[in-house]
């Protein structure tokens, strides 16, 4: 009888080092790709006009030169142009106004904002002639 507690005893201990060895072998999950950083897109922004544009301005051109991009989307709308293009703004600006660019490739996505900033309408010939007709 006290053999068939001993291997009863032995089979529960080896049981429970097993069961908690396997509980703790959790998967790794997989890393994400790496890129290397000459392959990541670059991307440059510029404004034209530079600076703070008067208010009730229009035709203000976003631009922008990239590397390494096969794509490139401004406030989520495709552009066709990818190496250098522009993205001129019709509409007149009252307020400032945040644009973002991304430049994206197979893998990675770089993005960056652009801020044009629009002055005191009471220093603008626009907001003048609309405030005193």
């Amino acid at each position: 009888m006290k053999t068939k507690k001993k291997n009863l005893i032995l089979v529960i201990g080896t049981v429970i080092i097993l069961g908690a060895h396997l509980v703790g072998c959790e998967k790794i999950p997989p890393s994400p790709p790496i890129v290397e950083p000459e392959l990541e897109p670059k991307l440059e922004l510029s404004v034209t006009p530079e600076g703070e544009i008067p208010y009730g301005e229009k035709n203000v051109v976003l631009g922008w030169t990239t590397t390494n991009a096969t794509q490139v989307r401004v406030n989520d709308k495709r552009q066709t142009a990818v190496k250098t293009g522009t993205y001129t703004i019709t509409n007149r600006f009252f307020k400032d106004t945040t644009f973002y660019v991304k430049a994206i490739n197979i893998k990675e996505v770089t993005e960056k904002e652009k801020k044009i900033e629009v002055g005191n309408w009471a220093t603008s010939t626009f907001g003048l002639v609309s405030y005193y007709p």
